[in-house]
């Protein structure tokens, strides 16, 4: 039974939230949560950094029926059947721009869109960051014009990446690994979620989970912003609460503390 003190939406991040960046699998106890969830009467809806291709190797989708799909950090927005309703691509300008820049500072980068591009060799970075994600390397090309909604650049951990941040119009948004998400300024989770919002004609109001940078937006302008222990220092000290790291059931306790389930 929903509790009327609540917001009945929920949001939740994927990676390191829900599936754990280790071992690669959503915990059981993770799992019955969101099904008790949806017993219970909520709506339940993914915000991932993920595009599509990559989110559907999670089998998150699997889990329970979700009512909707903010992916690529906001950058595409999709219905409970993967309809897309908006997406939203970075101008070439600012690809062009972002190529020089890596190139000067001999930074690899990745492009993702409908065609996903990794633009240089593999390093280190590069493998760290996709074993993060549980999945294969993307293949090395070059930029030719494709639309592209996203960008990783990859470094070393806790890297501020501040080569990119001077470049008008992409926002910088470091992750937990060895890499940095990269979008058009304005785009974010929580731009993704008003416009899902507003196509369904619901009220802004919901509770989230997150652990990174990429989640600010979404966290903060939550009426219940939860950030995992395992998360990032900055998520956490804009948070309403922390969860227990995922690992140690944290989104299941935190769930029965606000009485969700």
């Amino acid at each position: 039974m929903i509790n009327m003190q609540n917001p009945k939406l929920i949001f939740f991040d994927v990676d390191n939230t829900l599936l754990d960046s280790t071992n690669h699998q959503v915990p059981k106890s993770t799992q019955d949560a969101l099904k008790q969830l949806v017993t219970n009467g909520y709506t339940l809806f993914i915000a991932s950094g993920r595009g599509l291709s990559n989110f559907l190797l999670t089998k998150v989708q699997e889990i329970i029926p979700w009512n909707g799909y903010i992916l690529s950090n906001g950058a595409v927005v999709y219905d409970s059947n993967f309809n897309e309703i908006f997406h939203h691509y970075i101008s070439d300008p600012l690809l062009t721009e972002l190529i020089q820049v890596a190139r000067q500072n001999h930074i690899t980068c990745f492009f993702g869109g409908k065609q996903n591009i990794l633009l240089d060799p593999i390093n280190d970075y590069v493998e760290q960051a996709h074993a993060f994600f549980n999945e294969a390397i993307p293949h090395q090309g070059t930029y030719q014009g494709e639309l592209i909604d996203k960008i990783l650049v990859y470094g070393p951990v806790h890297y501020a990446y501040d080569e990119f941040r001077s470049i008008e119009g992409l926002s910088v948004f470091p992750s937990m690994s060895t890499y940095a998400d990269i979008i058009s300024e304005g785009i974010s989770k929580y731009s993704g979620i008003t416009e899902l919002l507003n196509h369904k004609n619901l009220a802004i109001e919901y509770c989230a989970f997150g652990d990174a940078q990429n989640d600010i937006e979404m966290i903060t302008h939550a009426t219940i912003g939860i950030a995992m222990s395992n998360g990032d220092n900055l998520l956490k000290s804009q948070a309403d609460y922390i969860a227990d790291d995922i690992n140690q059931d944290g989104i299941a306790k935190m769930l029965k503390q606000l009485n969700y389930i």
